[in-house]
Order: C-alpha cells, then structure tokens, then sequence
C-alpha cells in the first residue's frame, strides 16, 4: 500500500508539473521512484506515463500546433537517442547527469539575473538541441531540458512552447518505446503499474492546465528557470 500511494503522489506532481508548463514530469519521477522501484521498472513505467500525460496536453492545445517548429529538434532527436542508449552502456551515468545539471543550472540562473538573451535564435538551432534531447532522452530518459531551452530562446508564447514540447514528447517518445520493447524492458508489472495510475495522471494534468491558463507570459517563463533550478539540483543530489 505504501508503494502505491508513493507511486501515486509522485505520478501526481509529475502531471500537475506538466500541465503547467508542458515539461518536467519525466525529471520529477525519474528522481523520486527509482528509491523504491528497480530502474529497469521506473523508466517504462515513466515513458508510459509520460506519453498518456503528452497527449492529454497535447489535445488542450494542439490548435497552436506548428510542424515547422516540430521538425528540426525531432530530426536531431532520431539521431541523438541510439546514441545516448549506446552512451548509457559505455559513459559513466553520472557525468551524463553533471553535464545536464551544469548547463541547467548555470543558464537558468544566467536568465533570471536578467541577462537572458533577447533576441530570436535560427530554428535550424532545433537539430542540435533536438540531438541533445535525444542523447539524454535515451540514455537517462530526460529529453526535455534542451529543448525547452530551445524554446525559451526562440521567444515563442507560451501555448506554442506548450504544444511543440508536448509534439516533440510524443513523437520521440514513441520512438522510444519501440526501442524498450526491442529491450524487452516492458513487463506485465510495469502495465499493471501504469494502468492503476491513468486516474492520478488525468487529475493531475487537467489541474496543471487549469493552473497554466492564469499564469502570464513574463511570470511562466520565470516560473521555467526556476523548476530548472530546482531540478539541477535534484540532479546534483541523484549523482552523490
């Protein structure tokens, strides 16, 4: 009982997360479930609940949806996610994960000194964060953070950061999912799991869109930087 009702919060925060700002539920769980499930059951089980939770959103705002936007960090991405399930064998997870949290810390904080940068950077910027996205995606199965930056600097309003990440999510995620099935790391444990949890998920996001609509440009990007702070450090703590 215990086990579920852990699985349950966590499950919870990591839509409610989502649906406020269209990420950060793959770095919620992945940081708190692996202390009480075995890792080879926490990341399909997070992809699965990843998926639902990206459609739900997806579905809320997927009028703002732009394929030319999709496309240059989803062809990064292809590349980068064998290679990061190749890295994962050979590099040692914990400077995958002090890389991620470096860069995640240093330009939040760099962004919310006030010094963001305030132009518009080339889209075509979209293949190479799309290839780091895929490299952590498939070696610690936390793709978001690139991308998001990508966004934050293509200046796009927040429904279209919103509906790019969850497309972006999807697709890759999907692609993902293939590649675990190769692995033979989707179990019946896993399913049952996951089944249990698609009410605490639904709740979860419809609360996080209802949160996201009162949240105003300026205050949504801030509120960005600092759950990437926040996860920097969760980063840091998972390494040590």
């Amino acid at each position: 009982m215990e086990l579920y009702l852990v699985l349950a919060l966590t499950i919870f925060a990591a839509s409610l997360i989502q649906g406020m700002t269209g990420f950060g539920s793959a770095l919620v769980a992945m940081a708190i479930l692996p202390l009480f499930l075995p890792i080879r059951t926490v990341t399909p089980l997070v992809l699965l609940a990843g998926l639902l939770i990206n459609i739900l959103i997806f579905v809320r705002f997927h009028q703002h949806f732009d394929i030319k936007k999709l496309l240059p960090i989803i062809a990064g991405a292809v590349v980068g996610v064998p290679i990061g399930v190749y890295g994962l064998k050979m590099i040692d997870e914990r400077i995958i994960k002090a890389v991620l949290g470096t860069v995640l810390f240093s330009y939040s904080c760099y962004a919310l000194a006030g010094r963001e940068y305030a132009g518009r950077i080339s889209e075509k910027w979209g293949y190479a964060f799309g290839f780091l996205s895929g490299c952590l995606g498939g070696a610690i199965n936390t793709s978001g953070p690139p991308v998001v930056i990508h966004a934050a600097l293509q200046r796009w309003n927040q429904h279209e950061v919103m509906t790019t990440l969850q497309s972006f999510f999807i697709v890759s995620g999907i692609y993902t999912l293939v590649m675990h099935s190769l692995h033979g790391l989707f179990t019946m444990t896993v399913l049952r799991y996951w089944a249990l949890m698609i009410p605490v998920q639904i709740a979860g996001v419809f609360l996080g869109i209802f949160l996201h609509r009162r949240i105003n440009e300026e205050l949504f990007r801030k509120f960005i930087y600092l759950l990437l702070i926040a996860f920097s450090v969760i980063i840091f703590y998972s390494i040590f």
